[in-house]
């Protein structure tokens, strides 16, 4: 804003969880695997492909699970921590309405920065605009 200098910093460190559950649909069993393992591999050779074809696919499941926790529109919120300036830092508590955690940090806003000096404050983390 015109007029304004920017003099505070508000550093957050807002902490996010996967929404939902992994997706275990379509999941392919060692059997399932063991029917696709290359012909040409000896009997113990097939099944070792299989159980590292499975371990495999779960891996990739729970990184694409993980993932959702740094996309604010699929991961939820864990807790914000906060602190302004010089000012002893603070938490933002899980509870299980995300609508009443940002309830309470407009709330921390509005009673530790004030309308007023929003305007001077320089928000400060990482992918804090994603947010």
């Amino acid at each position: 804003m015109e007029g304004y200098e920017l003099k505070n910093y508000l550093y957050l460190d807002i902490e996010t969880l996967p929404a939902g559950f992994p997706d275990i649909d379509n999941l392919k069993t060692e059997a399932d695997f063991l029917k696709e393992a290359p012909k040409s591999y000896s009997k113990d050779k097939q099944v070792e492909w299989a159980k590292n074809k499975t371990e495999s696919q779960l891996q990739e499941r729970d990184e694409e699970f993980r993932k959702r926790a740094l996309d604010s529109l699929q991961g939820r919120l864990f807790c914000i921590g906060l602190a302004y300036n010089d000012e002893p830092e603070d938490v933002i508590e899980y509870c299980e309405s995300e609508k009443k955690m940002l309830e309470n940090f407009e709330a921390w806003i509005l009673n530790n920065i004030g309308e007023r000096d929003i305007y001077t404050t320089t928000f400060v983390g990482k992918n804090v605009r994603a947010f």
